[in-house]
C-alpha cells in the first residue's frame, strides 16, 4: 500500500473540563492528503474514569460560517483497545474524513461511551464550552493570580493561563493541564491540587487583589474595586466600607485641591492671556504698518 502523506492545517486545544463526564477532549488537529488533497480530523481524548472504556461515540457538526445549521454532520466511533490506547488516551490516529469545502466553524459531541463490561452511558457534550482563561478576567482578578501563583520553578516554563477547575471525575491545572480527579499533583507542571483549589478560590482573589490594592497607589485601588461595590458581597473583607470610604475622601479631597488651586490661578491667568492678546495685537500692526505715527 503506498503511503500517505499530510500536511496539518491548524491545531487546537480545548482548555475546559465537563462537571461529570467519563471523557475529556484533549485536542483536534485537521489535515490533508499532500496528493488526493482530501480533508482528515484527528481527535484525541482521555478517559478519566476510574473504568476501562471500550467505546466511544462522537459527533461533528461542520459550520459554513454562514447558516446557523450545520451543513455536514459527521457521526463517528472509536474503538479502543490495549495497543491504541496508552496512557487512557482514545484517538490520536483515527483520521475522521471531511469534506473538502473547509469548515469555519466545528463543535464535537461526545454522545457516549462504552465500558469494557458492555454498559453503555449516554451523554451530551459539547466542545462549545468556552475555557476560563486568566487573561479575560477582571482585572483585580488577573492580578490576584500572578500574586497566587508562588511556583517560581515553573513559572517560566508553565505560565498560569487559565483559571483551575475542578470537577467529579477531572481538574484541569492553571497551566491547561487536564488531570484526573484523584491526582494531586499536576502532571505537567507539579502544581499541587489542593493548594490551587484554595488559592484560585473567588473568595481568595478577591480577598488578595484588595489586599494589593490597599497598600499600593489610589490609582490601582480605583482600577479594582468595582467588584467591592456591588452590593451583598460575600467575599469582601469585613472592613470593606471604611476601605472604600478611605478611598473616596482621598478622591474628594484630591478634586477640591485642584479646584481650588485653578480659582487661585484664575485672576493671573486672565491678566497674563489680556497681556498676550494686546503685546499681538500691537506686533500685528505694527508689521503690516497699522499703528499710527506718534
Amino acid at each position: 500500500m503506498k503511503k500517505r502523506y499530510y500536511k496539518e492545517i491548524d491545531t487546537e486545544t480545548f482548555d475546559f473540563i465537563f462537571e461529570n463526564s467519563p471523557v475529556e477532549i484533549i485536542d483536534k488537529t485537521a489535515s490533508y492528503d499532500i496528493e488526493s488533497f482530501e480533508y482528515f480530523l484527528t481527535l484525541r481524548f482521555r478517559n478519566v474514569s476510574d473504568r476501562k472504556i471500550s467505546a466511544l461515540d462522537i459527533r461533528l457538526d461542520l459550520y459554513d460560517g454562514i447558516s446557523a445549521t450545520p451543513y455536514k454532520k459527521i457521526e463517528y466511533t472509536y474503538k479502543v483497545t490495549a495497543k491504541n490506547t496508552p496512557e487512557d488516551i482514545i484517538g490520536g490516529f483515527d483520521r475522521i474524513s471531511i469534506p473538502q469545502t473547509y469548515y469555519k466553524k466545528l463543535i464535537i459531541n461526545i454522545l457516549g461511551v462504552t465500558f469494557a463490561d458492555g454498559e453503555h452511558l449516554a451523554l451530551k457534550l459539547t466542545s462549545e464550552t468556552k475555557p476560563k482563561l486568566i487573561s479575560q478576567q477582571a482585572n483585580h482578578i488577573v492580578t490576584a493570580c500572578e500574586l497566587v501563583d508562588d511556583k517560581e520553578s515553573v513559572k517560566d516554563k508553565y505560565p498560569a493561563i487559565i483559571m483551575p477547575e475542578f470537577g467529579k471525575t477531572a481538574w484541569i491545572c492553571c497551566c491547561s493541564q487536564k488531570n484526573k480527579a484523584e491526582s494531586e499533583t499536576c502532571e505537567r507542571c507539579g502544581r499541587e491540587r489542593d493548594k490551587l483549589k484554595s488559592v484560585y478560590s473567588h473568595e481568595n482573589l478577591v480577598k488578595t487583589a484588595y489586599a494589593e490594592a490597599h497598600g499600593t497607589s489610589t490609582m490601582t485601588a480605583r482600577r479594582i474595586k468595582g467588584e467591592f461595590m456591588e452590593k451583598h458581597n460575600p467575599t469582601a473583607p469585613d472592613n470593606i466600607k471604611e476601605i472604600l470610604i478611605e478611598h473616596e475622601i482621598k478622591k474628594v479631597d484630591k478634586r477640591e485641591k485642584y479646584k481650588e488651586k485653578m480659582r487661585i490661578q484664575a485672576i493671573p491667568r486672565f491678566i497674563l492671556y489680556f497681556v498676550l492678546a494686546y503685546l499681538l495685537y500691537f506686533v500685528l500692526n505694527w508689521i503690516f504698518g497699522l499703528v499710527p505715527e506718534l
